[in-house]
């Protein structure tokens, strides 16, 4: 081989760090082999806590946000977000495909779940009407179809003693389905004046016509028929966001950061408390728990993964952890030892082990700063050092070259996956995948720096906000006045306004929406709203009002500044989309939650399509 030809090797996935836990929920599992099952960024990862290994299932094209396990606990439901999502039915054993079930849903799939039978599988989509859709898997085609609700759905499962029936839970309401043929009929749940009407956040049935749910404030809802019939107060502290149902009872777990399980009945067994455990911490909240036999998964709102053994329930043992909320902004590798540095949005710097096979588990996160810029960069690993707001990392090994290892961010979805093997092969990825097809622009966006598309293009602020459009014209009020959460981009004398950052690398609009002109545009604190705080206010030339709400007033004031420095610059030519150029921007504010008020905001309706695309709630 000459010295400047590439080495013949070919990079396989080998481990990958992290799980989602941020604005996703019951998402961990025990499959039939006690393997646990779960998902990070696009990839569906099986765990053997006992070998310490890992098997992943590569079928998606974006973010995995719902995961559903088969009765018999061997095959896996996952679907993803995206404008055409789709759901995957694999094996947890070989991690092949084994159904593809397309055209239920847009915007993405929030929930799923099986059927006491396994033969039927339902999804509640993020769609505007939060569409649910009952699929025969196996064939890959609905049986049936309806409009969920006018607000966000957050769970759903079967009656496991009623072939036929379902319950959903969600914003200020519940539901009770009966599907006779292809038809889906729902009955709203009577809160009567045993119980406040609030937000369900979780839901599991019981025999005779019983349902469990998980409420907002902590309480466990006991309903009979479409009736609540008693509450149990203060169940955990704070909202309950995982219900799980098994053999043994029922398991909860809440923002409160405990656990408490059940007796079949509902009467209670015991307690644990994560936060106080060795490598617990105050504000710990838990959105995920499976009991099986004398083992207990808990899933925390930052990506940690415990293992609690009933009998040594004082002991709780961490077994995966990783970025949370936010962006990851920087990685660097020890020059010696075999340790990896990671820091992100979420104010952690983490340390672990750059060999996770031996068996090391990843160390306790150190708090740093809110943009983690101050960790190294080696000029080897500088490439690979992305921004993307659910971005854990991956460790990739040659298996003929065992010297060579490369860790990188994990991006959304699997083109990173994708495009390393063909950068070290100078070939696509194998046929038959999802992404195989994908252009060659859109995964270059999710690997290399994005190239200007305007010279001389200077980005002068970018953050995500809150906006409301007040007036769409001089004496109009606007036709949709709700709050939405956006990426918002200054570049020239234009703000335009996207999905999240990754759109604005693309030039892809939010909801296609032109960029603004702030031309003469007069910004100033909103002193007469008193609803919000930070508030400021926004008035254009052509008549259209907006309202933004930034995080604190330091923030708020650097928007007005910027603002006002974009409307008195010189005019320039605007691109099509003003498309910032990343080189020259001059300072990027964090990223705030995609969903910051997903579950708590009230008024929403329909129309309200920017809910859709916030994935998942803000904490409670």
């Amino acid at each position: 081989m000459s010295e400047r030809s590439a080495p013949g090797c070919r990079l396989r996935l080998d481990w990958v760090y992290g799980y989602r836990g941020h604005q996703c929920r019951n998402n961990l599992f025990y499959t039939a082999g006690k393997e646990l099952v779960y998902f990070v960024a696009g990839v569906g990862v099986v765990y053997n806590s006992r070998e310490h290994s890992q098997r992943f299932y590569l079928g998606h094209s974006d973010d995995i946000i719902s995961l559903a396990l088969h009765p018999e606990r061997l095959l896996v439901a996952t679907g993803q977000v995206g404008r055409d999502p789709y759901v995957c039915v694999w094996d947890s054993f070989t991690t092949q495909t084994v159904s593809l079930l397309r055209d239920g849903h847009t915007h993405g799939i929030a929930c799923l779940g099986f059927s006491s039978d396994g033969q039927r599988l339902v999804s509640v989509g993020l769609d505007p009407k939060n569409t649910v859709c009952i699929w025969e898997w196996r064939k890959g085609k609905i049986l049936a179809s309806a409009s969920g609700h006018s607000d966000r759905i957050f769970d759903v499962c079967w009656d496991p003693f009623q072939q036929n029936r379902l319950v959903s839970c969600g914003v200020k309401h519940i539901k009770f389905w009966s599907l006779c043929g292809n038809a889906l009929t729902p009955k709203r749940g009577i809160f009567g004046k045993t119980g406040d009407l609030q937000t369900i956040l979780c839901v599991a049935s019981a025999k005779d016509d019983v349902t469990y749910s998980g409420a907002l404030n902590g309480d466990v809802y006991v309903w009979k028929g479409l009736t609540l019939l008693k509450t149990v107060q203060s169940a955990h502290g704070a909202g309950i966001f995982s219900l799980f149902s098994c053999e043994e009872g029922f398991a909860t777990g809440g923002r409160d950061g405990c656990i408490r399980l059940w007796d079949a009945d509902f009467k209670p067994v015991t307690k644990i408390d994560l936060r106080e455990a060795e490598q617990g911490y105050k504000g710990l909240s838990i959105r995920s728990v499976c009991w099986r036999a004398d083992r207990i998964l808990a899933g925390t709102q930052d990506s940690e993964i415990f293992e609690v053994m009933v009998r040594e329930r004082d002991k709780p043992l961490l077994i995966m952890q990783g970025h949370s909320e936010g962006e990851l902004w920087a990685l660097d590798v020890h020059p010696k030892k075999p340790l990896a540095v990671t820091g992100s949005d979420d104010r952690s710097i983490r340390e672990g082990d750059r060999c996770p096979r031996t068996g090391c588990r990843p160390t306790r996160s150190r708090p740093g700063p809110s943009l983690s810029h101050s960790v190294p960069q080696r000029p080897s690993l500088s490439h690979s050092v992305l921004k993307d707001p659910h971005c854990p990392t991956l460790s990739l090994k040659d298996p003929h070259c065992p010297t060579l290892s490369l860790i990188v961010p994990l991006s959304p979805s699997k083109t990173l996956i994708e495009n390393v093997d063909e950068a070290v092969n100078g070939e696509p990825s194998p046929a038959g995948s999802p992404g195989a097809g994908r252009k060659a622009k859109a995964s270059q966006a999710a690997t290399l720096p994005a190239k200007s598309q305007q010279d001389g293009a200077t980005c002068l602020l970018e953050a995500f906000l809150h906006r409301k459009h007040e007036w769409e014209g001089h004496n109009k009020k606007a036709s949709n006045r709700s709050w939405h959460n956006v990426f918002c981009v200054i570049n020239q004398q234009e703000m335009g306004f996207y999905k999240d950052q990754k759109s604005a690398a693309q030039g892809v609009p939010y909801h296609s929406e032109i960029p603004v002109s702030l031309k003469e545009a007069l910004c100033e604190v909103a002193l007469d709203y008193k609803k919000k705080k930070n508030v400021f206010k926004l008035k254009l030339t052509d008549g259209n009002e907006y309202l933004f709400q930034a995080k604190d007033d330091e923030e708020m004031t650097a928007w007005i500044s910027a603002i006002a420095a974009a409307g008195s610059r010189p005019e320039v030519t605007p691109s099509s989309h003003s498309t910032p150029a990343p080189a020259a921007r001059a300072q990027t504010l964090p990223a705030t939650v995609a969903a910051s008020t997903a579950e708590s905001s009230p008024g929403k309706r329909e129309k309200d399509k920017e809910k859709r695309f916030s994935l998942f709630s803000k904490k409670k």
